[in-house]
């Protein structure tokens, strides 16, 4: 085999390695089980929509996936990688962000302080301040607000705070958990815009959201979330009519 052709055959094996990856996962908090054995993956540059009614699993689902609730049970893998012990630190410098609804800043911090704070948490010193004009160049809004109380920002400037981080850090994965909760519909639609332009970029996604009209412009694959189980997984197009049933 020539150098190149073997070149060729680790590209291939590589593409071929799902972003994320959950083997027969279950999770509790203290004797209450909140996961029952989910298994799925998500290709490399794909989005999933994970979807299910108030107290499904889903926001559990995410904090596993970046670490912030440790499993019982189960395998998760991380491009490959299986990271079912690592910390929500390590996880975070593997490539995992994870943005939750107006919880992801420093509320009695500066813009500025909050985005300097993140980078230098997943980047170190040198690389945070090539980030943060990054952050700034791509959000210009920001670099006039970066001396402003973070949570003096209205709930769509918050959300939007918290993506400037996926544009300047360029994480492997964003783990996104109802960004559009309590927005105005104009902001929410600047939210899924930049979801969109976070796609392009190659980034894969797994999404939590209610606006299910968004979603369905937005995510190639669909999970259902029921009681803790994945009860339905698959291609979104063929799965769009069980959607109903939540």
């Amino acid at each position: 085999m020539t150098d190149l052709a073997a070149q060729e055959l680790q590209i291939r094996k590589h593409q071929e390695v799902p972003m994320l990856e959950l083997r027969s996962v279950s999770a509790s908090y203290g004797p209450y089980r909140a996961l029952f054995n989910v298994s799925f993956s998500i290709p490399q540059g794909s989005a999933m929509a994970l979807v299910g009614s108030n107290g499904a699993g889903k926001s559990t689902l995410a904090r596993v996936v970046s670490g912030l609730v440790p499993i019982s049970d189960g395998q998760v893998l991380f491009d490959g990688v299986d990271i079912s012990n690592f910390s929500a630190v390590q996880i975070a410098r593997l490539g995992v962000l994870h943005i939750t609804e107006g919880r992801s800043i420093f509320s009695t911090l500066t813009v500025e302080d909050n985005l300097v704070l993140s980078f230098k948490k997943l980047l170190g010193r040198r690389e945070s301040k090539e980030a943060l004009e990054a952050a700034y160049i791509g959000f210009p809004w920001l670099r006039k607000r970066r001396k402003q109380i973070a949570g003096t920002l209205s709930g769509g400037e918050q959300r939007m705070l918290s993506l400037a981080k996926v544009f300047a850090f360029s994480p492997k994965l964003l783990v996104a958990d109802e960004l559009s909760f309590g927005l105005a519909p104009i902001v929410v639609e600047e939210v899924f815009q930049l979801l969109e332009r976070i796609k392009l970029n190659g980034i894969t996604l797994m999404i939590i959201e209610q606006h299910l009209d968004k979603l369905l412009q937005l995510a190639d694959i669909l999970g259902l979330l029921k009681k803790g189980e994945i009860v339905d997984y698959g291609p979104l197009e063929t799965l769009k009519s069980k959607l109903i049933q939540l």
